[in-house]
């Protein structure tokens, strides 16, 4: 059978990520004077020990008063960005991509040209050979005045602009239009990276309540995205990357660490020998064994 596309690995520019499995941001108040702590390092290394291909820190500020509380992530002085090192040195130890979203709070960005003048000047410096996701509300929540029509028009600048991929999230900003509030089912904003990735031509990510494994691989295979992005399920399972893999019987033992897989794959070939029902002879000295039968 062909490789699930889930675990099938994707170039953007010089970076290859092993499978299609992002951990999307997620904000976590903890850090000290916007530098990362031992919570991060564990919490963002859990995810890539668990298999995901690309691991995104939380959103990042770029300056100060760019925070939206005095214990948001920063990347702004040398200090930061030292502390910083330790943590993706280990994502990519454990073989998968560390990334980082760039945030500002302030409301103005969506403005007069701006979601674009910051495309171009982020693209600017960013090396050519690293890729550059951009993230959008596909839609406003409950009343606003952003649809899908409008993020469309815009993921075809930022295509010309040399953006990698569109993330496509929704809600955020609210206004006085009938636009209905998003429901919360699984998949719900699926649609929006279709018609995204569809209709301007670029690759996209879909993320929201995706949660189940084969969900996760029939996103890709009916071409609504080129990457899966989880959150709150990982939360949950930080190993769902290999929970997936064995599902989908695409070699989980590959996506861990190379002496905790040795040992698995020893369990494993040591059951084939003793199938359930088996009867075998317990050593309880030099001298003499028990009889032992065990069941699954």
């Amino acid at each position: 059978m062909p490789a699930p596309l889930l675990f099938t690995p994707i170039t953007l520019r010089g970076i290859t990520a092993r499978n299609r499995v992002v951990v999307s941001p997620m904000c976590q108040y903890v850090s000290v004077e916007g530098g990362p702590t031992d919570w991060q390092f564990v919490h963002f290394g859990r995810y890539a020990m668990g298999g995901a291909g690309i691991v995104f820190g939380e959103e990042t500020a770029v300056e100060p008063r760019g925070r939206k509380t005095y214990h948001c992530a920063g990347i702004w002085n040398d200090h930061q960005a030292r502390a910083y090192r330790r943590v993706t040195d280990f994502i990519k130890e454990m073989g998968a991509v560390p990334a980082i979203q760039l945030g500002h709070c302030g409301r103005n960005a969506g403005s007069h040209g701006a979601m674009l003048e910051v495309a171009e000047t982020v693209r600017a410096a960013w090396p050519q050979d690293r890729p550059l996701f951009f993230r959008v509300s596909a839609v406003d929540g409950k009343g606003g005045l952003w649809g899908l029509d409008d993020t469309v028009a815009l993921a075809r600048e930022l295509r010309v602009r040399d953006i990698d991929l569109v993330d496509c999230s929704s809600g955020g900003i609210g206004g006085e239009s009938d636009m209905a509030l998003v429901p919360r089912v699984p998949g719900y904003q699926v649609p929006y990276a279709s018609r995204v990735r569809r209709d301007a031509g670029i690759k996209t990510m879909a993320v929201g309540l995706i949660t189940e494994p084969r969900q996760a691989e029939a996103v890709l295979a009916d071409g609504h995205a080129d990457l899966v992005a989880l959150a709150r399920e990982l939360m949950i399972h930080a190993d769902w990357p290999l929970r997936a893999a064995k599902e989908l019987q695409a070699g989980h033992y590959d996506l861990m660490a190379p002496s905790i897989a040795h040992r698995l794959r020893r369990r494993d070939e040591q059951a084939v020998a003793y199938p359930p029902g088996s009867a075998v002879e317990i050593p309880v000295s030099a001298e003499r064994g028990e009889p032992y039968r065990w069941q699954a």
